[in-house]
């Protein structure tokens, strides 16, 4: 019996050793992988170095803003992630499952990319992106409970289980991360090279229904195993809130930046001391949260540049005039006047918010922002819907610029 064992012990063996490398190329053909974490190297300064201040500020010199439409219709919630390299992933997410990816700094785009191309749910909508650093870029997708994983631009993506952990008596819901900036990786503490993303609960009814906006909550989700388990922070203590932005500041306190959904006054920021396990209480902010005067609120993208010793940050949403919400009863989608995305900076890690820049005069909708280096210049990378002046076709676009464009501005309090 023990003979037979062995024998059938080593067939297997030998049948597996002969299958797996068929297995490999078929699945790298396919797009998809099984089983690399890609974890980063140690050092990795070719993707992900700071600059001083002067330096960073001459490499930002000389760019003129750049627009291109990517998709048509409405979509690009699922974010926008760049290198030092010139590489860009962005995602289509809700409005279908596709990405597009550039290797030249958003000059060219290869479009309608497939994240998974094996799993029998075509759709990886509903996820987010998450910066891994190091050439690594990773998206979390609830609805597949996998974690994807590229190390060549988003052409090829491996795939794991991914296990979330939620507060006891919370469910997932479909945009548990989805419409958010982002996800990052922390650069420094105990905790170096945690993965960390805003996420949502829709309250213990776990609908989006209007009704039940006023139960929704925020909280983070980290990852210190590159992505197959996700553990919850505490939850934030506002109610009525989601769609977020975390940024990790100069001395490694994380600040978290929230939309509103039930009143007209603006958005909600809190930090975190002990790198995304707790959060400070909330406290408005004085950046837009949708027009002036709107109760809905609107997805904004919030990212730190990478400045020596600065803690730089730039925030997108809409810049519109004040609107009558008299009729709009809390929690109550209202979309009108998003017009004008522009850009604010802080230079004091969100305290002020000092200089405003409009990349889009027309209507506006949901935005995210990156920000890498590309043949030696400093680039600001902006994705976002919008529509031209007197259209009703909303597209996904694309545009590029930079600090010194914003600090040029007419538009800076401090100059």
């Amino acid at each position: 019996m023990l003979i037979v064992k062995s024998l059938l012990t080593e067939w297997g063996l030998k049948v597996a050793l002969r299958i797996r490398p068929i297995f490999i190329v078929l699945a790298s053909a396919l797009g998809v992988s099984a089983g690399c974490s890609a974890k980063p190297p140690q050092s990795c300064s070719e993707y992900s170095s700071e600059l001083n201040k002067k330096t960073y500020i001459q490499k930002s010199k000389n760019i003129s803003l750049q627009t291109k439409k990517i998709w048509r219709e409405r979509g690009g919630w699922g974010g926008i992630v760049a290198d030092n390299k010139g590489n860009l992933i962005i995602s289509r997410s809700p409005n279908g499952s596709s990405i597009a990816t550039s290797s030249d700094g958003g000059e060219t785009w290869v479009k309608n990319l497939r994240i998974d191309k094996l799993s029998r749910q075509a759709s990886t909508s509903g996820g987010n992106l998450i910066n891994g650093g190091c050439g690594i870029i990773y998206y979390l997708s609830p609805k597949n409970k996998a974690i994807y994983t590229t190390t060549n631009g988003g052409i090829n993506w491996s795939k794991r289980r991914a296990n979330i952990l939620l507060p006891n008596g919370y469910q997932e819901n479909e945009e548990l991360i989805a419409a958010m900036q982002p996800g990052i990786r922390l650069h420094q503490g105990k905790m170096k090279g945690r993965l960390i993303t805003p996420a949502r609960l829709w309250g213990l009814e776990n609908n989006n229904l209007p009704e039940n906006r006023k139960e929704h909550t925020g909280l983070a989700l980290y990852s210190d195993n590159q992505g197959e388990t996700w553990t919850s922070s505490a939850m934030l203590d506002q109610k009525g809130i989601g769609e977020s932005g975390i940024a990790e500041l100069g001395d490694g306190v994380l600040l978290y930046n929230t939309r509103e959904h039930m009143t007209a006054g603006g958005r909600f920021s809190a930090a975190s001391i002990d790198q995304g396990i707790t959060w400070e209480a909330m406290k408005r902010v004085e950046i837009p949260d949708g027009p002036i005067g709107s109760k809905y609120g609107l997805m904004g993208g919030l990212i730190r540049l990478p400045i020596k010793g600065e803690d730089y940050l730039i925030f997108s949403n809409v810049d519109s005039k004040v609107i009558s919400t008299g009729t709009v009863n809390s929690g109550q989608s209202d979309v009108r006047g998003r017009e004008n995305l522009t850009l604010w900076l802080s230079k004091d890690g969100g305290k002020s918010w000092t200089c405003k820049y409009s990349i889009h005069k027309g209507g506006s909708g949901y935005s995210s922002l990156a920000s890498g280096l590309y043949k030696d210049q400093a680039y600001i990378y902006v994705l976002y819907e919008g529509r031209e002046s007197n259209s009703s076709n909303w597209g996904v676009y694309f545009s590029r610029t930079s600090l010194s464009a914003i600090l040029e501005s007419k538009e800076c309090s401090d100059k």
